[in-house]
């Protein structure tokens, strides 16, 4: 463990004969030839690349090992988290000249760059250099994002984030050959890879990851997710790009109450939804507005809402219902109501009413009949006290009902109702969907 910059070394230099293309999907890491340039900033930014690549790396490593049980940060020597990080007391202008002496010798054209780069920070800095952190990693993770791209991303720290990773994947599986999770780790590695970097060529993607991270809305997307999302766009997985991306796009709104009435939302890339519980008991629903904030005109409509929730381990969709059928619904109660009521007081009021008349000739029972438009004028006005509170409510629901509706930039929707089944859940999620807008996720669970 010790020597763990020789192993590496040793593996850089097997590269092609140890994983073959499985995990490198167009060549090895670059060599001295292809690195060295009359420009320092060129071979100082494939340096820089070559640290992110690692760590990003190192990160999904500590993902994987968690699944195993292990606490890889604490239980594994410090020098597998720094192999390709500077010494906390100097920075990669310190290593840069030596690493360009060694690869301008020309027995040294064809040696990886990263090999030697390995070696230069053990002789400079001494193995015994402290540990990365997973504080200081995070920070790494998230201190190149798009917004940084003229100043500190080119095609040379692309490529250097790129080998940064197979140097550290190589390693872990050279080092864990004997491990009994040897096979996991290694479909880990090849899974993470293919994510990342299974597209056409190097050069497609630099050019995909370039129109990416001009897109004003990416600005806060940092580099490692920035990689991944090229790769799934270029590829046609749209859907899963959206889904990596979506905690850069989006953000909870803090949660409201007015007048005991609680409001939850979501602000996605300026496009802004707020929920309530709806002030009716049924049809079961949510008050819905939407706040159009952005500099696109966009279309909102009931079909583009559901609720989703986790039951027995499943992923269960409640979509939202047609208002139209709702409303029908409501209106054909109200019609119930109104013939049922109608015919029980026509009843009522089409029956005979009884009079003992006291006479001469003694004591008779006779049977008065109301007048049929008398019953008919009853049964009608009960109709209608029967059906009214139903007609109002249908009246009122087709009003707010939330239907195609089209903003332009700086409108909003007045508060409008969507109807759903009601989930037999406390923990739910209303999610709407919106072309040209990150997936819209607020969470609605029923708080103790």
């Amino acid at each position: 463990m010790r020597h763990l910059g020789a192993v590496a070394v040793f593996i850089l230099v097997s590269l092609p004969t140890l994983y073959g293309q499985n995990i490198i999907y167009e060549k090895q890491p670059m060599i001295c030839s292809n690195w060295l340039s009359d420009r320092e900033s060129m071979e100082l930014s494939y340096l820089k690349g070559l640290q992110l690549g690692y760590e990003t790396a190192w990160d999904d490593f500590v993902m994987f090992s968690k699944d195993q049980g292990e606490d890889v940060d604490t239980e594994l020597p410090a020098g597998w988290t720094n192999l390709l990080v500077p010494a906390p007391e100097q920075t990669w202008e310190d290593y840069r000249p030596a690493v360009h002496a060694f690869c301008s010798q020309p027995e040294h054209s064809s040696t990886s760059v990263a090999s030697e780069v390995i070696t230069t920070i053990d002789d400079i800095s001494g193995k015994e250099r402290p540990r990365i952190t997973p504080d200081e990693r995070e920070h790494l993770l998230w201190d190149v994002t798009c917004h940084d791209w003229d100043n500190k991303i080119d095609p040379m720290f692309f490529f250097g984030y790129r080998d940064g990773q197979i140097v550290n994947w190589l390693t872990l599986l050279q080092a864990s050959k004997q491990a009994p999770f040897k096979d996991q780790l290694d479909s880990w590695a090849q899974s993470v890879m293919e994510i990342q970097f299974k597209v056409p060529s190097l050069l497609t993607q630099w050019e995909a990851l370039k129109t990416f991270c001009h897109q004003t809305q990416n600005q806060r997307v940092t580099f490692p997710f920035a990689v991944r999302a090229s790769a799934e766009l270029l590829r046609g997985e749209n859907k899963h790009a959206d889904e990596l991306l979506n905690s850069f796009y989006c953000r909870a709104l803090p949660e409201q109450w007015i007048n005991g009435t609680r409001i939850n939302g979501e602000a996605c890339l300026d496009v802004i939804v707020a929920v309530t519980d709806s002030p009716f008991d049924k049809p079961f629903g949510y008050a819905v507005s939407v706040m159009n904030r952005s500099d696109k005109t966009i279309v909102i409509d009931w079909p583009q809402l559901s609720l989703v929730y986790t039951d027995q381990n499943r992923n269960q969709t409640l979509p939202a219902k047609d208002p139209t059928v709702v409303i029908n619904k409501i209106e054909k109660r109200a019609k119930l109501a109104a013939a049922l009521a109608a015919f029980g007081t026509y009843l009522s009021s089409t029956a005979p009413t009884t009079a003992v008349i006291h006479g001469p000739e003694g004591t008779s029972t006779i049977s008065i009949y109301p007048s049929a438009s008398l019953a008919s004028s009853a049964a009608q006005v009960s109709a209608q006290q029967a059906a009214a509170p139903h007609e109002e409510l249908a009246s009122t629901m087709s009003e707010i009902a939330l239907r195609k509706t089209t903003l332009p930039p700086g409108s909003s929707t007045p508060i409008a109702m969507v109807f759903f089944d009601k989930p037999k859940v406390k923990s739910f999620q209303l999610q709407m969907s919106i072309p040209d807008v990150p997936l819209i996720s607020i969470d609605l669970s029923k708080k103790e």
